[in-house]
């Protein structure tokens, strides 16, 4: 079951959170540990304007989605499909040019959207992805709050509940509206666990 409280909670106002930036740098991700690890950049994919082929995160946050995928059941592997975004995408994706890219969680290098494959790579269904969906299939609890589940909606609730587990382990916080989004050592992240955070939005 999904019950962590820690890692539900809506954040909606971070403007009181002290940013320390640490100066870590962003690294690539892609072919890193393709045995447990399927990574590519969905913008990138879709050919949105701005977006890169290379998927990068900060050091810290590649350690701790390797580790996310280790605490994976066998037969499972984490499918890491967007990470930074550049000013150039946000700006695509909100039809706008951006004067502050403070309030961007995905320009931190520590924002993740993750989901689940198979041991062959191959996408598992969660129910809805970042773009299809309603919007109450994207919370992390839609399927914990259901009072009679089909057989197929079993298996939805046991996807998000692995792949929640494991990046709950691995020290990562889940935005409640968004079973997929992850974040870690940024705003978001430092007011769920009441701390400074250590990484500040990039415009690389």
């Amino acid at each position: 079951m999904i019950k962590s409280i820690e890692n539900l909670i809506l954040v909606n106002d971070v403007s009181n959170v002290n940013v320390s930036e640490n100066g870590e740098k962003l690294v690539l991700l892609n072919n890193v540990r393709p045995d447990s690890l399927v990574v590519f950049s969905k913008a990138f994919k879709e050919h949105k304007q701005g977006s890169i082929e290379n998927v990068l995160v900060r050091e810290t946050v590649k350690e701790r989605l390797i580790a996310a995928s280790e605490h994976l059941p066998k037969g499972y592997r984490l499918v890491v499909w967007e990470t930074y975004t550049p000013k150039a995408l946000q700006e695509s994706i909100r039809n706008t040019k951006l004067d502050d890219i403070s309030g961007l969680s995905h320009m931190t290098g520590g924002a993740v959207d993750v989901s689940l494959a198979d041991e062959k790579g191959n996408l598992l269904d969660m129910g809805t992805d970042l773009n299809h969906g309603s919007p109450e299939n994207k919370s992390t609890m839609y399927f914990e709050e259901l009072s009679e589940l089909n057989e197929q909606e079993e298996k939805l609730r046991e996807h998000r509940r692995i792949l929640f587990h494991a990046m709950s382990e691995a020290g990562f916080v889940n935005n409640p509206l968004a079973w997929f989004h992850w974040d870690y050592g940024n705003l978001w992240w430092a007011k769920v666990k009441g701390q400074d955070a250590f990484y500040g939005s990039l415009d690389v």
